[in-house]
This record gives structure tokens, C-alpha cells and sequence, in this order.
């Protein structure tokens, strides 16, 4: 095997990966059968890539960077998607007058597209205040209580990471305080305000905790993580839609008016993104319109802004994109969970024609509806894997 993705080494730590270790370096290090199955499709789906095309997809897969990952993986996962389909793949076709090349060619017969990968995850890489929060949340889950999980707020963040073996000194000897029958037999489990609290301060960090009881039947597991809740922090306004049009819009731009139909494929990894999200990305953020009748009373109807990738102040727009081919969380572990849609432009140049097994979704120009077509096959027919893979074994056994 030529330059595999993964290391051939012997496997033995079954733990959940902590919060600062990579997807790749979990994915690389975790034993048992669940993720030996993950590899193996992996591995076995990136083989079949021709090694000319691959260019630096090893390297972007297997890097500290987890986002990194994930898209060289989307890449891989499309690539097995269109030869599953009847396709000769073509990775980085050249195109005529330009020095840049979408990712795919994909042809059969006389049906044939472009296809470009591309990836939004509501956020970019991590933060500093965000890798600070993750060796936070890794320096409490060293220690282990028997009796209790905590839940965390972080109400005042330092300038530089709190010192661990303080915090789990002060934090094991609070709850080694508690009684866990009596916090549970005292508090109400829809609510924290019965729940004993403790706030640690130190480098100015301020870290509230509230210990919740274990179930007698559940203690003492030596599995089990310390921190059960995680605080949600600053609450603030999401808007997703504006970063996915500008990232399909990059795309769209990226290599002119193309000879064959052109799909942008969008992996989303980001918590509130969901079909509704994208028909407005699509056609125009919704909205309702207030007008006054006759009468002097107000009627109303849905109404779509003319802010929407395919729609404009001017009329349709991005017209040399084909379709969008959209997927949520699709990661390595995620195969038959997940099923990416198409969203067909209803004003584009060149139609896509090909007949895809993927859900889709395309505007009724009469009526003015969206219609959705259902898939034809399920993810784990599709992709000859078992119902229950990559199990049937649990990811992280208790014993």
C-alpha cells in the first residue's frame, strides 16, 4: 500500500479523544473494532484515488489541524460518491485557459460535470481563547470523582492557560466534601439552583462548578469524565448564511464559464445549519411583508429577499453554477448517518442532468415551489456497509 493515511502500529487506548487532540491524531492512536472499521474505509476509499491526483491530500488529512482533516476527507468521500455512481473520475482536470482546476471531472456516457469541494464550519481555526478553553476542559477531566460529574461555566477568562494541578487540588477537595445521596436526595433534576456550587479564581479566571450526583447505580466507573455539562457561554446573534453565500461565491468565480455543468459540493460542520438555512443561503433570506388593505387592515405573505446566491437585487445570478450539493457533519465515523442533498439552480447555464442516488431539491418555476425528490438508495446500501457500521460494537466499550 503506497503511502497509506494511516500508521500501521499496535493500538491500545480506547479513550474518547480529549479536547486538544487532533481528529487525525484520535483517529490514528483509537483501538478496537468500531474504529478499525473507520480506517479501513478510509484507507481502502483513498487508495482507489489515482496517487497522480492526490497532490497534498495525504498531508491536509493527516494534519494537527482538524478542520484540515475533515476536508481532505470530504474530498476522499466524494471521490468514492462518484465512482459508486458509474463514474470515470478525473482528479484536477485541466481546463483551457486556466491555470486553476475544479477537483473532479466526473463522466459516464454522455453525462459529465465539474465538481468542487469546499467546506464551512461556522468558524475558523481555533482561537486562542478557544485552545485555552480546551486545555481548561483537559486539565479537570485528569482528575476522576467517583460520586460526582460537574457542570462548568468559565465566567472571566485569563490571559494565559489557569495552572491544572491547583484547580484539581481545590476541586477534589470540594467535592470529596459532598455527600452525594444527600445532593441528590436535595436538588431537582431540571434545575441547578438546588446543586452545591463552587467558584475557583486564580490568574483572573473565574470558574464556577456545580456538582451533579451520579446514579448509584453508575458510580464508580473509572471511565467516566469529570465534567458532565459544559456552560454556553456569551450568548450572540448566528448568521451563517452571509459566510456560506460569500464561500459558494469564491467558488463560483473561481474558474469562469466552464464547458460542462459545475456543482459545488458544501460540507457544513456547523451546529444551526440545516435545510431551511440553505434555501435561504439559496434563494433569499425569508421574510413577511405587512401591506394595508382597503379596509385600513394589514395583510400579509412570505416573501424572499433578493439577497440569495441565486437571486439578486438584478434577477438570477451565479448562473454558471449548476448545483449545490450540500452535506452536514460528514466525517470518516458519519457514512450512513448522514445524506447529502442536491439544490439544482433553477436559472443555470448548464443544467445538471446526471441522475445522483442523493436526495434533491429543485424550484417549481410555475408554481413557485421548491419539489423535493427523495433518495433512491439508503447511505449503507450505497455504500455497501453494514446497517449498524461501523459497529455493531459501542465506540468506547464500558469495560
Amino acid at each position: 500500500m503506497a503511502d497509506p493515511l494511516f500508521d500501521d502500529v499496535l493500538r491500545r487506548n480506547t479513550e474518547p479523544a480529549s479536547h486538544e487532540e487532533s481528529t487525525f491524531q484520535f483517529l490514528n492512536r483509537a483501538a478496537g473494532p468500531f474504529w478499525d472499521r473507520v480506517r479501513l474505509s478510509t484507507e481502502n476509499w483513498y487508495q482507489r484515488m489515482h496517487p497522480e491526483g492526490r497532490g497534498d491530500l495525504r498531508n491536509r488529512f493527516r494534519s494537527k489541524d482538524s478542520l484540515s482533516t475533515l476536508a481532505a476527507y470530504w474530498e476522499i468521500y466524494l471521490h468514492e460518491a462518484l465512482l459508486r455512481h458509474g463514474y470515470d473520475v478525473t482528479v484536477h482536470p485541466e481546463i483551457s485557459g486556466s491555470e486553476r482546476a475544479p477537483d473532479f471531472l466526473a463522466q459516464s456516457g454522455e453525462s459529465a460535470f465539474y465538481l468542487e469541494a469546499t467546506c464551512f464550519f461556522g468558524k475558523e481555526r481555533k482561537s486562542g481563547e478557544e485552545r485555552r478553553h480546551n486545555r481548561l476542559y483537559d486539565a479537570i477531566n485528569q482528575l476522576w470523582n467517583p460520586n460526582f460529574h460537574v457542570w462548568l461555566d468559565i465566567e472571566n477568562e485569563g490571559g494565559s492557560s489557569p495552572p491544572g494541578a491547583p484547580l484539581r487540588s481545590a476541586l477534589d477537595d470540594w467535592l470529596s466534601s459532598l455527600d452525594p445521596d444527600e445532593v441528590n436526595a436535595s436538588y431537582d433534576p431540571g434545575s441547578m439552583l438546588d446543586l452545591p456550587s463552587f467558584t475557583w479564581e486564580r490568574m483572573g479566571w473565574t470558574v464556577s462548578f456545580w456538582a451533579i450526583p451520579i446514579k448509584p447505580e453508575a458510580r464508580g466507573r473509572p471511565d467516566s469524565k469529570l465534567i458532565g455539562v459544559y456552560g454556553t457561554g456569551e450568548a450572540r446573534f448566528i448568521d451563517d448564511k452571509t459566510p456560506i453565500r460569500s464561500r459558494l461565491g469564491t467558488k463560483a468565480r473561481r474558474y469562469g464559464e466552464l464547458d460542462r455543468p459545475f456543482v459545488i459540493a458544501l460540507s457544513c460542520h456547523a451546529l444551526f445549519v440545516d435545510q431551511i438555512s440553505i434555501t435561504d443561503s439559496l434563494y433569499g433570506d425569508e421574510a413577511v411583508q405587512y401591506s394595508p388593505d382597503a379596509g385600513g387592515e394589514f395583510e400579509t405573505k412570505s416573501i424572499r429577499h433578493q439577497n440569495g446566491f441565486w437571486r439578486g437585487p438584478e434577477g438570477p445570478r451565479n448562473r454558471r453554477v449548476s448545483a449545490i450539493l450540500v452535506g452536514w457533519n460528514v466525517a470518516p465515523w458519519s457514512v450512513i448517518e448522514t445524506t447529502p442533498v442536491i439544490w439544482h439552480h433553477p436559472f443555470a447555464n448548464r443544467p445538471l442532468d446526471a441522475e445522483l442516488v442523493f436526495p434533491s431539491q429543485r424550484l417549481d418555476l410555475g408554481r413557485g415551489h421548491l419539489v423535493e425528490v427523495q433518495e433512491t438508495r439508503s447511505m449503507h446500501e450505497f455504500f455497501e456497509l453494514p446497517r449498524d457500521w461501523p459497529g455493531p460494537e459501542e465506540a468506547f466499550p464500558d469495560d
